[in-house]
């Protein structure tokens, strides 16, 4: 049982599997089509954790301002290493202060137990206090992050913050030990059972905060591909086909409760000029420019999309008549003013609303073209209506 238990034993295992998941970290760090934040960072911090377990494994071979101050400290700057990269990946900015005083006051205190007043205890005292106090912070700001919702709230942050809770929690219940029953006579690879199980299940649960974020970044790849899957590369719009769908639920929906909606077809007027004008590049800043403005118009529940070239697309559920021109006219006025530094440009907008005879986007995308070429033929930069 002890064989199995031994502390060393279980920290040099540790190091092995912590340099394999810090492989397949750097792997799947380069082997994405995009970067993924804080990737980089947490396959950084894994490769230091197995730095560091290599030194704690050559304790009594290495001088102890290695094995002991320099394994510490790395072993500390690692989990600041893996917090970065946590808030990089929610693209939250790591305010460095307070952390750099922890971990200074944290190795002022290692250093003096280690070289000046020798205690195992006096070391453990410090190292576990600042060890837990970064998990736990690690995993609350995991956790808080992910009540947020959205995109980000997957079952590999999930995974995540339980581990890093549980690791705190294992840093916790160890320094509460050492609280109660004083172990100056102990070391790191004392043979008992508290150390040896505290060795284990600090590894385990390192190896499994690893695995999570493998899978945290695994999952933003899959939403990355998603996300181009479905929006324009340009605009950052719905595409066209994840555009009808949108059309062709929102039409399902009102079909079965009978809830209004309207559409607006948008198309750029003179956009071809533009791009004569002053090339391809600045008509492709200002189709960037015109769909931020028309999104800024639109509630959280409007669909925007680029039907193709100049001509968008946005579905207002739940819209009355009245409500969808006040959309238009809206839409209209934000286009108007002339982009710092860009061409002026206006749009030309069809209007149509759902009718109960409607059993095709089809038909909606016909009758809010025909209304877009009535406001183009009138003199552009004007909403028209058509109902039928």
């Amino acid at each position: 049982m002890n064989a199995l238990l031994d502390a060393r034993t279980a920290i040099v295992m540790a190091s092995l599997l912590g340099g394999l998941m810090g492989l397949v970290l750097a792997l799947l760090q380069r082997s994405t089509p995009s970067p993924v934040p804080g990737l980089k960072l947490w396959a950084q911090a894994t490769g230091v954790v197995f730095v560091t377990a290599l030194l704690f494994g050559a304790r009594d071979v290495l001088p102890d301002v290695v094995s002991i101050t320099l394994a510490n400290g790395l072993l500390l700057w690692s989990y600041l290493l893996y917090l970065w990269g946590t808030h990089s990946y929610f693209g939250v900015p790591m305010r460095w202060r307070g952390w750099w005083v922890l971990w200074g006051t944290t190795m002022a205190v290692l250093a003096w137990f280690a070289h000046v007043v020798p205690s195992f205890g006096g070391r453990s005292f410090a190292m576990l206090a600042a060890m837990a106090f970064i998990m736990g912070y690690h995993a609350w700001f995991l956790f808080r992050h992910m009540r947020a919702g959205g995109a980000h709230a997957t079952f590999g942050g999930r995974f995540t913050a339980c581990w890093l809770a549980a690791i705190a929690g294992v840093f916790a219940l160890r320094w509460a030990h050492l609280v109660l029953l004083p172990q100056d006579g102990s070391h790191l690879f004392a043979p008992n059972w508290v150390q040896s199980a505290y060795a284990v299940s600090y590894s385990l649960v390192l190896l499994m905060i690893t695995v999570g974020f493998a899978l945290m970044a695994s999952e933003r790849v899959r939403e990355t591909f998603e996300h181009q899957a479905t929006h324009d590369t340009l605009t950052g719009v719905l595409n066209r086909r994840a555009l009808l769908d949108a059309l062709a639920q929102e039409l399902a929906r009102s079909q079965r409760y009978q809830h209004p909606f309207a559409v607006l077809m948008l198309d750029l007027d003179h956009f071809k000029a533009v791009n004569d004008r002053h090339g391809h590049q600045v008509g492709d800043l200002v189709l960037q420019q015109f769909a931020r403005r028309v999104a800024a118009t639109l509630r959280p529940n409007d669909v925007l999309g680029r039907f193709g070239g100049e001509e968008f697309v946005v579905i207002l559920p739940e819209t009355d008549s009245a409500s969808a021109l006040a959309t238009a006219e809206r839409v209209l006025q934000a286009v108007r003013p002339p982009p710092p530094g860009l061409p002026a440009v206006t749009t030309s907008i069809g209007l149509t609303y759902w009718q109960a005879h409607d059993r095709s986007v089809d038909a909606l995308i016909e009758r809010s073209d025909r209304a877009l070429y009535v406001a183009k033929s009138r003199g552009r930069d004007r909403i028209e209506v058509v109902t039928d």
